[in-house]
């Protein structure tokens, strides 16, 4: 969240994520993307690939600014029922490439791990992979009426039997 606010809009600033660096989020907004056209790039890969951890079910990410991408970073779910990972208000231009949705355990988990408002168009999704396995999981990308809404090469899996039954991509739109 700090290194976001040094960025400044739509100027192509790239903040860079070394290689294992663990980050837990612990309130609501506990980092806010709040500057349109930048991108967030973490190094390394495998379990050397930067983490960013829920640890209470309020936490999250929230997404409030366009034209932002995110590559090769993990989003982990390390309490039980984090309401949502991913908030994302209804900003344009997002892309997620190479990218990895998990949960710590049993009974750590997302209920939705990525939410859309309703306006959030362009979101773009290239080879990042979620997988869940609670009973209490819902949806992986949850929202509505979402033009432009992209997923190319992911792999989406939830490795228990949802108790409400749902899309593991539940959207509406083209």
């Amino acid at each position: 969240d700090y290194a976001i606010g040094k960025c400044l809009a739509n100027r192509g600033d790239i903040i860079v994520i070394m290689p294992g660096h663990a980050e837990n989020i612990a309130v609501a907004s506990g980092i806010t993307v709040d500057i349109a056209g930048i991108a967030i790039v973490g190094l390394g890969s495998g379990t050397k690939r930067p983490k960013l951890s829920f640890t209470a079910a309020a936490a999250t990410y929230a997404i409030s600014a366009g034209n932002v991408s995110h590559y090769n970073i993990q989003w982990e779910a390390n309490f039980a029922d984090v309401v949502t990972g991913l908030s994302v208000s209804g900003v344009d231009g997002l892309s997620f490439e190479n990218c990895y949705f998990t949960e710590a355990g049993t009974d750590l988990n997302y209920v939705d791990v990525i939410d859309l408002a309703t306006g959030a168009d362009d979101i773009s999704f290239v080879g990042c992979k979620f997988i869940t396995g609670d009973a209490a999981n819902d949806s992986h990308i949850t929202g509505v009426a979402h033009s432009g809404f992209y997923v190319k090469d992911c792999y989406f899996a939830a490795n228990v039997a949802q108790t409400s039954v749902v899309g593991l991509i539940e959207s509406s739109g083209n």
